[in-house]
């Protein structure tokens, strides 16, 4: 059987939860993040003809993709981790239109069901700058030099 993890995006945007033979999931977290009221019918729609089943990833996965998320300096919100974390540990594809758990998911050697947008096309690895003075940091924050507030950029793609 196959197994899709379901991130708000999708439930939100509502990704058909109909194909035979496929069991869908998600973290109770991703579910707190649904507010809309399309989203909230979406979701008690899906919950009530048991469509779609809460899941707790174990703190191992949200380890092991905390650590990759940290290599890419992708920034990852907790649902985020877990929903990624939940995707490694069932071996799951991810319906999603989040660029950050897209591009973990490719490094995880996931799947990826973009929703409504394409998807991303390779890995990205991001790179922290000072816009005002250039220099290159590994991690967010400011400039130790001139005080400015760090950005972000993709460094290299794979």
């Amino acid at each position: 059987m196959r197994t899709v993890v379901v991130d708000a995006s999708a439930i939100i945007n509502g990704f058909p939860m109909l194909i035979l033979d496929t069991h869908y999931i998600t973290a109770p977290s991703v579910i707190d993040e649904v507010k809309s009221r399309r989203g909230k019918k979406n979701l008690q729609t899906s919950i009530d003809f048991n469509i779609i089943d809460q899941r707790i990833p174990s703190f191992q996965s949200v380890l092991d993709v905390r650590k990759i998320a940290a290599e890419t300096k992708d920034n990852l919100s907790e649902a985020d981790t877990e929903l990624l974390a939940l995707a490694l540990e069932y071996k799951a594809e991810i319906a999603s239109d989040d660029y950050g758990i897209q591009n973990i998911a490719a490094k995880l050697g996931l799947g990826i069901i973009p929703v409504g947008e394409s998807g991303i096309k390779k890995v990205l690895h991001w790179q922290y700058y000072c816009p005002g003075c250039k220099k290159k940091y590994e991690m967010p924050g400011v400039c130790g030099i001139c005080g400015t507030r760090l950005k972000r950029k993709a460094k290299s793609a794979r």
